[in-house]
């Protein structure tokens, strides 16, 4: 069973990934501006946000 503190380690990694998420869609949306493969945007967004959220979620559990 999840305690407190845990649900406060995924409620501040999850706010971290939607902050990214924001970046990253705009900087896709400029990359395919420029002459990007769409398909390679939308393989690699959800990759590059799956990876923030470990990494996120493993540094906040430890600095907390």
């Amino acid at each position: 069973m999840p305690d407190e503190r845990d649900d406060r380690i995924l409620t501040r990694s999850l706010a971290v990934v939607g902050l990214v998420a924001v970046l990253l869609t705009s900087a896709a949306g400029l990359t395919f501006l420029l002459g990007a493969d769409p398909e390679m945007l939308f393989a690699l967004q959800p990759l590059a946000l799956m990876a923030t959220l470990v990494v996120t979620f493993a540094v906040i559990s430890r600095r907390s």
